[in-house]
């Protein structure tokens, strides 16, 4: 996650929080599941809403078999 995130993740309500954890647990089973991000960024970067209020940003890391959280935007 980066310090952006994390940052954001910490001022987001309980039921923010507990919406981006079952989020979390999607893109670990699934990474792909979320939307391309951007017209112009790679097909790695993807997004995803999460909860009645949220979308969270992300990057594939297909090699490192990992997921980075990288903008966690809370509307509610």
């Amino acid at each position: 996650m980066s310090a952006r995130a994390r940052a954001q993740t910490e001022s987001l309500p309980e039921d923010g929080k507990r919406a981006l954890d079952e989020a979390v647990e999607v893109l670990g089973g699934d990474p792909w599941s979320g939307e391309h991000y951007q017209h112009g960024h790679s097909d790695e970067w993807r997004s995803l809403a999460f909860g009645t209020w949220g979308v969270v940003v992300y990057l594939i890391h297909e090699s490192r078999r990992a997921v980075l959280l990288l903008d966690v935007t809370w509307a509610g």
